[in-house]
């Protein structure tokens, strides 16, 4: 049973190689469902990879594999959209002619889409820790090293008191 759900900024895209449309993810990127499964293989190497990697850093725990689904459906979503984006010629504008009638420059969906999912992925990738800046931070958390106080003198009262019992 083949799924159709199309958004109206990507109806060019209906009946490519890759999907038959696309629906909303997060308000901001867009999703594209595969035909015959194809997604299932590719999410379940990312996965597999992503996994791999955070344990290799050190950085994996079960509780994470929630973020780490969503994390790779971006990734994989994230590369459809760049096999589109190649097989529009890399076409970042488009002209559009406005109820005006004045004809401007806008990107095209897939680019705005791949903005999103850039900063959606960098975000989550923070979160799981796979680059770079974070991973420094989680694995040096410096801690001061106290400073070995000195023994005070006692006080001629507790020593009094001291000699006395």
């Amino acid at each position: 049973m083949e799924r159709k759900i199309c958004a109206p900024h990507l109806s060019q895209f209906e009946n490519d190689a890759w999907g038959t449309g696309g629906g909303t993810f997060s308000n901001r990127a867009t999703l594209v469902f595969y035909k015959g499964g194809v997604a299932t293989g590719m999410r379940s190497q990312l996965k597999e990879e992503v996994v791999d990697n955070m344990k290799h850093l050190g950085v994996y725990r079960d509780d994470f594999e929630h973020t780490i689904d969503i994390y790779v459906g971006m990734l994989a979503q994230y590369q459809a959209f760049e096999k589109q984006f190649e097989e529009s010629g890399f076409k970042i504008t488009d002209s559009y002619t406005n109820k005006a009638g004045a004809t401007n420059e806008r990107k095209t969906p897939i680019y705005t889409a791949m903005e999103a999912l850039r900063k959606d992925l960098a975000t989550y990738s923070n979160l799981l820790c796979l680059n770079p800046k974070t991973y420094e931070r989680v694995k040096r958390p410096e801690v001061p090293v106290r400073k070995e106080e000195k023994e005070k003198p006692k006080s001629k009262l507790i020593q009094a008191l001291s000699e006395t019992s």
